[in-house]
């Protein structure tokens, strides 16, 4: 796996890296447990794997209007 399938997994995974496998390793809070379906976009199911990039893209986007504000 690429370090931006880490990457997307870290920010939708609780369990540490070595302990994932080849099930979807995003948390899901309703069931208090892993998504545990088949892994398709790295670590992550379809789903997750769109839910990681849209919580990367904001992060992304407050790291610049954070920079933006920090310029003289």
């Amino acid at each position: 796996m690429t370090n931006r399938d880490r990457a997307l997994a870290l920010m939708v995974a609780i369990t540490p890296p070595d302990r994932w496998g080849e099930k979807c390793v995003a948390w899901v809070e309703s069931r208090d447990a892993e998504c545990g379906k088949d892994a398709k976009d790295g670590f992550l199911c379809v789903r997750h794997a769109t839910v990681a990039k849209n919580r990367w893209e904001k992060q992304q986007a407050k790291r610049l209007s954070l920079i933006h504000i920090s310029e003289p």
